[in-house]
C-alpha cells in the first residue's frame, strides 16, 4: 500500500509541475509576442464623441421599432413612415437606454 501511496504522491507532483511550468511559460510567451495595450489618446475620444450628432441618433428614436416608452415625452410616438420586415432570427429586447453626458 505504501507503493501506491508513494507512486500518487509522485504523479501528483509531476502534474502540478507541469502546470505551474506550462502558466509560467504561457506568461512569457504573451509578454514577449503580444503588442502592449494603449490606450486611446483624450482628444482622439473627444474628436469620437463629436463625429455623431444627434440627428444621427434621432433616427433610432423616432421610428420606436419596439414601441418604447420615452421617459419625459407626453404622448404618442411618431408614426412609422417606412415598413420594416420581422425577423426570423430568435432574439428578445431586454431594455433600451439613452443617455446624456
Amino acid at each position: 500500500m505504501r507503493r501506491w501511496a508513494i507512486w500518487a504522491l509522485n504523479v501528483a507532483l509531476f502534474v502540478t509541475g507541469c502546470f505551474l511550468a506550462a502558466r509560467i511559460a504561457v506568461a512569457i510567451v504573451a509578454e514577449v509576442a503580444l503588442p502592449l495595450r494603449t490606450e486611446a489618446p483624450a482628444a482622439a475620444v473627444g474628436r469620437l464623441a463629436d463625429a455623431r450628432s444627434w440627428a444621427d441618433s434621432k433616427v433610432i428614436v423616432e421610428r420606436n421599432l419596439f414601441g418604447a416608452k420615452v421617459a419625459g415625452l407626453q404622448g404618442e410616438a411618431p408614426a412609422v413612415t417606412e415598413k420594416s420586415v420581422e425577423t426570423k432570427l430568435p432574439l428578445q429586447l431586454l431594455g433600451t437606454v439613452a443617455v446624456d453626458d
